[in-house]
């Protein structure tokens, strides 16, 4: 057994079962630009997202699953009220994990961004994200497979992970790109690291006798 009760689940997943994290391999492949991912599948949206993940979505989904996080659902466009439905799920904390020399470094996705507004840019809010689960297409593949959505800054209905809040998918209204200054060299190895935002209470009943 694993000293530190990390185990492999899937090529590419593993899951460290003292901290209920789950540990995906990627890789940073965007430095500079707008952003409509933190990270994606191979061969899909790679010039707008930073980290390429190599596990397919959905084994990370079922990794999540299997630390006791609740998928809920992703953004969706209401049409009989003509807005955005923003996603739903449990409240997850995103980590990436990197070595610089021998230092191991540790990065909230937000720290890698910035937030455009015309021509200026600013550090962007914490981003508070959710496990929205993806969909099951139509022919019965799961969706985020198909588009590699896996950690979506904007409104995607395939999205595994998301933002609680929404933002438009348009490129003249992407809202967050790429921070050269923070983000690692292009190539550079990392674990995207996977939580609970919250841990779980404990409830205790005393009972008078």
């Amino acid at each position: 057994e694993s000293p530190d009760g990390v185990r492999p689940f899937a090529e590419g997943v593993r899951i460290d079962w003292s901290k209920l994290t789950v540990e995906v391999d990627a890789e940073v492949v965007l430095r500079e630009g707008p952003l409509e991912l933190f990270a994606c599948s191979p061969r899909t949206k790679e010039h707008e997202s930073v980290l390429v993940v190599f596990a397919r979505p959905t084994q990370i989904f079922q990794a999540i699953g299997l630390i006791g996080l609740v998928p809920g659902s992703p953004t969706r466009y209401v049409e009989k009220e003509d807005r955005w439905e923003p996603a739903r799920g449990d409240p997850l904390d995103l980590r990436a994990r990197w070595t610089d020399g021998d230092t191991l470094r540790f990065a909230r996705p937000e720290e890698w961004m910035l937030q455009s507004n015309r021509d200026k840019t600013s550090s962007p809010p914490a981003l508070q994200w959710v496990f929205a689960g993806s969909l099951t297409a139509k022919d019965g593949r799961f969706a985020a497979d198909l588009e590699g959505t896996v950690a979506s800054v904007v409104d995607f209905e395939s999205s595994l992970i998301a933002l609680s809040t929404t933002h438009s998918p348009d490129n003249e209204h992407l809202w967050l790109v790429a921070n050269p200054e923070r983000i690692p060299p292009r190539g550079t190895k990392c674990q995207l690291l996977i939580r609970a935002a919250t841990r779980p209470g404990l409830r205790i009943t005393l009972a008078s006798d």
